[in-house]
């Protein structure tokens, strides 16, 4: 310890002042870059703060779009097993006094009738696709 004390005592009060004052000055700037660093440190975790809820907002919205669009999927598929089976029906209405015809004309009648019926569903199927390829284009 008497080595590093040495140098010290043969050194004036000026010089000793000289020296404290320039530690002094240069703990100041310490201190002010680390207060800089501390007050970037502060805004850089409130922009993370507002990002991470911004995140979220869009997360519960995603989250509502998609039950929205998983609705009307379900509302859309009922309505395509509702056609189904109203076609299913149809047909074996048609078909069974097809089969029970005893003229050909009788046959024939019940024919046209299947056949509009078919239009009939096909135009109905046709609208439900055209809505749904509507609806997806709208969610693109």
């Amino acid at each position: 310890m008497s080595e590093n004390t040495e140098p010290l005592r043969k050194m004036t009060r000026s010089q000793l002042l000289e020296i404290l004052v320039e530690q002094s000055k240069a703990v100041g700037e310490i201190r002010e870059r680390m207060e800089q660093l501390e007050k970037q440190l502060q805004e850089k975790d409130e922009v993370i703060e507002q990002l991470k809820k911004e995140l979220q907002e869009k997360d519960d919205k995603n989250a509502a779009s998609l039950r929205v669009l998983q609705d009307r999927l379900k509302k859309s598929l009922a309505q395509n097993k509702a056609l189904k089976d109203a076609a299913e029906m149809e047909r074996q209405i048609h078909t069974k006094p097809l089969t029970e015809a005893k003229t050909i004309t009788e046959a024939s009648r019940y024919m046209d009738q299947l056949l509009a019926s078919t239009r009939k569903t096909l135009a109905q199927y046709h609208k439900l696709i055209e809505k749904l390829a509507k609806e997806a284009k709208k969610h693109e």
